[in-house]
């Protein structure tokens, strides 16, 4: 039996955030206990299409190269 592809993707919206938040390490360790085997990340980028792993994501999906994704949202109002 061969095993699932499973990525991760996630956006943090400045880096900034991730720096002194640590919320880039959070969410990636979220996203490995939930499975994921690779993870993609964008940082700091504000729409879908200047997203360069989003753009990259969405074409191994459109190829079927992976069989699960698995995306965090955490935002703080």
């Amino acid at each position: 039996m061969e095993s699932k592809r499973i990525i991760g993707y996630m956006r943090v919206s400045t880096r900034e955030q991730v720096i002194k938040s640590y919320a880039l390490e959070q969410r990636i360790d979220s996203l490995k206990i939930a499975g994921a085997a690779d993870i993609l990340y964008d940082v700091g980028f504000s729409t879908k299409n200047n997203r360069p792993n989003f753009q990259k994501l969405k074409g191994m999906i459109e190829r079927r190269e992976i069989d699960e994704v698995i995306v965090t949202t955490n935002r703080i109002r």
